[in-house]
């Protein structure tokens, strides 16, 4: 907010979780049994910041009431951020725009939350540049990574990296210089481990499990990967065993993981995500993340 009032160089857009705020504005009665089930938001911080939790308030009224009492000013700021940016090349939006010739009559819940906007079609003769679907829930077939997706052909490019949302998340800066892209990006993993042993994979363990396709069929077990196909994809994927649990007689991956097994070089440097497995670890580069075999790393030395 400081950022976007004090410079002519940034500009803020209105996404799915700040949307709230106008539940809030408009006392909607159901925002609070919306927060009692989903925990984390931008009010559950403020409430935290004030020593206070949601359960102090009965009613909408008075959480309103105290909110704007003491973050009136954010409140306000964020209620008033535009859906959109439009340049003469781009269209900035957080989720996406409706496949439809006149794309300002796209409606605000599409424009924030619009699901898979990169398998879909825009009308805009212009880049759409979005957010909002972590990039790493497009990668169920392909090697599994968190950096932007630039398709000129299609007019998309997706910048969500899943921060904080994926263990493998990370915060993407996607800077456009005379049609030039560059990614930067920041994430949580500290732990550094050195390539002692290059490790090339045969190219056909691709992939990631993702949300919400998580139940799985089994059709061969390894060693340290069960061979399996996804039942609401219809992919076939190696899943680590570790990852794999029954219930109710049905068989289902614990969460969003890689499937793809990692090609690292001797000398180079990759971030630790799991150790925990037998045989293999999962491990991220360069936003690129997969298994290698324990035997090809070292940690490094401080």
């Amino acid at each position: 907010m400081d950022l976007a009032t004090t410079s002519n160089h940034v500009y803020c857009s209105l996404g799915n979780n700040d949307a709230l705020v106008k539940h809030l504005l408009n006392k909607n009665a159901h925002l609070i049994p919306y927060l009692t089930k989903q925990p984390n938001s931008i009010f559950h911080e403020m409430l935290q910041e004030q020593g206070v939790s949601l359960n102090k308030f009965p009613s909408i009224d008075e959480l309103s009431t105290f909110l704007f009492a003491h973050y009136g000013d954010e409140l306000n700021w964020l209620s008033l951020l535009p859906h959109a940016y439009e340049t003469e090349e781009y269209i900035i939006v957080h989720a996406g725009l409706a496949n439809q010739p006149n794309w300002r009559e796209t409606s605000i819940n599409d424009a924030i939350s619009i699901p898979f906007f990169y398998e879909k079609e825009h009308q805009v003769d212009k880049i759409v540049i979005v957010g909002h679907w972590p990039i790493s829930n497009y990668t169920s077939t392909t090697k599994s990574h968190n950096n932007p997706i630039i398709d000129e052909n299609k007019r998309i490019i997706c910048i969500d990296g899943g921060n904080q949302l994926k263990r493998s998340g990370q915060l993407n800066a996607l800077t456009i210089e005379k049609s030039n892209y560059k990614n930067s990006y920041v994430d949580h993993l500290s732990e550094r481990r050195l390539i002692i042993e290059s490790f090339i994979s045969d190219g056909q363990h691709l992939g990631m499990i993702v949300w919400p396709h998580y139940e799985l069929e089994i059709l061969e077990r390894s060693t340290y990967f069960t061979r399996c196909k996804n039942k609401g994809l219809g992919t076939i994927q190696w899943v680590k065993n570790e990852y794999i649990r029954q219930e109710n007689e049905r068989t289902y991956c614990v969460g969003d993981v890689s499937t793809t097994l990692l090609d690292v070089l001797k000398g180079e440097m990759v971030y630790m995500m799991d150790s925990s497995c037998n045989g293999y670890d999962l491990v991220k580069r360069n936003g690129e993340f997969g298994w290698i075999p324990k035997d090809t790393h070292k940690k490094c030395e401080e």
